[in-house]
């Protein structure tokens, strides 16, 4: 029988990858379990690491467990064969497409049953047989981790005969999720007003400060790197800058006195940024301050323009994480004014390359910002001899840490997938910025959260308690305090790219509890309308085709060019503007398809179009459909008939794309 990848990415889809296809999911010992795009083996099955970042947005990884304290070799070497065996299943076997991270829940969960079995000397294959040490699984694997648990035991129950080992009973398996109790999903805290602004007042200031002396903060960043470069050289002139032998971190640290005869304070005061130092960094510099000094202030103005278009835009992690430094675009109309706008890509619930946000004007400063810094980042990694040159193409807002006196952590991942976000330590970064005073919480601060989010967990926020922030925070806080402004939850579910008002509802809620703002909502909604003008402006060009051959059916509200006219439509939320698998769609209700996972409906819909320039991702799209038809049994007669409208449909775009209109 054939297996195909399952992950739900573009880098898997590539049918000529060596790992796209398998017929056993026992392989050999040398079977890729990673390419990268250029064909180069990133990961074989033998490895005790598995290296998924080119498939996923993050640096991701499977490792699997080493030898336990106190257990048997034999036996943690055999547990350890099982955990890869379930974990390659999890990539093959389950017959159906998911995300990196979808796998990455499974794996973390059998992880912890194999950890269990391994420090009772049992065989993860064996454990069925063992009551006492499979109802400890109760209280080893986190209440939160309960559904998953659950949909792993089903699915490892059902493919028993296809892994030819069993770990659990259904029976057995559901008594341990009772055991675990009721799982109760906790909302995302809402920032306290007082904290939440004084983060926006200082991340500007810090963003201001940078822009106002960035050509000296510049001149002494290009100083710090050189030395850093030269400075090994000049200890050992045969084998050139850093060849032949390990600088140490210390000496990197100090290589612009050893090398201008200067201290890093003494180049900071000579520039006269001394002072803008010190005040982002909250400490003084002094004679023994080195190097790391410049990278660690460039990252705190780097996560300073960030968390500023988190707070104003509402976007995840991985959204801002993968901005590009042409993300913004500003659009001035008679009717509206100036609209700022970010364009970047979401994946998450709307898949859209090329989407955008609304944000307002200190947005516009902290991309500038974070563009220069960006460069500076880019200048470094040109000159150390140690890396890869930069990647051709659109360059990162906020790229991976390259500065020359670090170690080369990321290096490989860098290389393998540009456009992966480096694993965020937010708590821990903003320490060196924000002020823990201000972070700490006082009786109105734990009032006003309790108020927002009451089932918030007081061993963490209470009185006297630095706010321990998170990414997804800034988004709750935003949902809160546009809804109290008068914001629509259909405008805010187009903000967030929810597919529908119960998300965004599970968002705001008690978000009656903070003060209106009635400039914030005409604002968004003025700053909307420009948006689906201009998207909507673009349907009428020849990329745009209907599978149906009526496209001016789906395009009708823009049979003219009366700017009046489209303004009202778009008021009237007749407009909409929503990106799908084949290309656009234009009903401005909501879809039940969804035209992503299921596009059988869509090249029959007359409001939906197919873009030209998705021919590749269509093909690509094509392709997996067909792979699941052929491993599709034949028992499987519902399965096969929606694979088969998949088929039709995408073959049917490909037809109207290739077609004159």
């Amino acid at each position: 029988m054939s297996y195909t990848l399952g992950l739900d990415h573009q880098g898997a889809l590539d049918v000529r990858a060596l790992n796209h296809r398998t017929q056993t999911l026992q392989p050999p010992e040398d079977f890729p379990i990673s390419v990268t795009s250029e064909g180069r083996v990133l990961s074989r099955y033998q490895d005790d690491v598995w290296d998924l970042t080119p498939y996923a947005t993050t640096a991701t990884r499977m490792r699997f467990l080493p030898l336990v304290d106190g257990a048997s070799a034999a036996v943690s070497i055999r547990n350890v064969g099982l955990q890869k065996r379930v974990a390659f299943w999890s990539l093959y076997g389950m017959g159906v497409r998911c995300s990196v991270n979808s796998v990455l829940g499974l794996f973390h969960v059998f992880r912890k049953i194999i950890a269990l079995c391994t420090r009772n000397g049992v065989l993860a294959s064996e454990l069925f047989r063992y009551p006492a040490v499979y109802e400890q699984l109760a209280t080893c694997i986190p209440i939160s981790q309960k559904q998953v648990f659950r949909r792993l035991m089903s699915r490892l129950s059902r493919d028993a005969d296809l892994l030819d080992f069993r770990v659990l009973h259904e029976a057995q398996s559901e008594e341990i999720a009772r055991q675990m109790g009721p799982y109760r999903q906790v909302q995302t805290a809402f920032i306290p007003e007082r904290i939440y602004f004084y983060i926006i007042n200082r991340c500007t200031e810090v963003v201001e400060m940078y822009l106002q002396h960035q050509e000296p903060i510049a001149e002494l960043y290009k100083e710090c790197v050189k030395a850093a470069i030269d400075f090994p050289s000049r200890r050992n002139k045969r084998t050139g800058p850093w060849r032949g032998r390990r600088a140490s971190s210390t000496s990197r640290n100090t290589a612009l006195e050893c090398v201008t005869g200067r201290s890093f304070l003494e180049h900071a005061m000579k520039l006269g940024i001394k002072d803008v130092l010190e005040k982002t960094l909250s400490r003084n510099l002094h004679k023994t301050t080195g190097v790391r000094t410049i990278g660690t202030y460039l990252k705190s103005v780097s996560l300073a323009c960030r968390l500023l278009l988190a707070a104003l835009s509402g976007m995840r992690r991985t959204e801002h994480g993968t901005l590009h430094t042409d993300c913004l675009e500003r659009r001035t109309d008679a009717l509206l004014g100036e609209v700022l706008l970010v364009r970047g890509e979401t994946t998450k619930t709307l898949r859209d390359k090329s989407t955008y946000w609304i944000t307002s004007a200190p947005a516009d400063r902290a991309i500038e910002a974070a563009k220069s810094v960006s460069s500076l980042r880019r200048y470094g990694l040109r000159k150390d001899p140690r890396r890869s040159p930069p990647a051709k193409g659109p360059t990162l807002l906020f790229p991976w840490c390259t500065d020359p006196w670090t170690r080369l952590l990321g290096e490989d991942t860098r290389s393998v997938n540009a456009a992966a976000v480096s694993s965020s330590t937010l708590s821990r970064d903003m320490l060196n910025m924000l002020d823990t005073e201000q972070l700490r919480m006082t009786t109105q601060d734990v009032a006003q959260a309790m108020r927002l989010t009451p089932d918030l967990d007081t061993a963490v926020f209470y009185e006297g308690a630095i706010w321990r922030l998170s990414w997804h925070q800034f988004r709750r806080t935003l949902v809160c305090l546009a809804l109290g402004a008068g914001v629509s939850l259909p405008s805010l579910a187009w903000q967030l790219k929810h597919c529908g008002v119960a998300m965004t509802q599970h968002y705001g809620t008690n978000y009656f509890n903070v003060p209106a703002d009635r400039a914030l909502r005409r604002e968004f909604e003025m700053a909307q309308i420009e948006l689906l003008l201009v998207r909507g402006l673009e349907l009428t060009k020849d990329d745009y085709v209907s599978a149906v051959g009526k496209k001016q059916v789906a395009v009708h509200l823009l049979s003219e060019n009366d700017e009046r006219s489209l303004v009202k439509a778009a008021k009237a939320g007749a407009l909409a503007f929503k990106r799908t698998a084949l290309g656009v769609c234009t009903n401005p209700d909501p879809c039940t398809y969804g035209g992503w996972e299921d596009v059988s409906h869509c090249a029959d819909c007359t409001k939906a179009l197919v873009d030209r320039n998705n021919k590749v991702a269509i093909k690509a799209f094509l392709n997996v459909v067909e792979a699941d038809l052929e491993a599709c049994r034949a028992a499987d007669v519902v399965l096969r008939g929606s694979l088969e409208a998949q088929r039709d449909a995408a073959l049917k775009a490909l037809n109207a794309i290739s077609s004159p209109d």
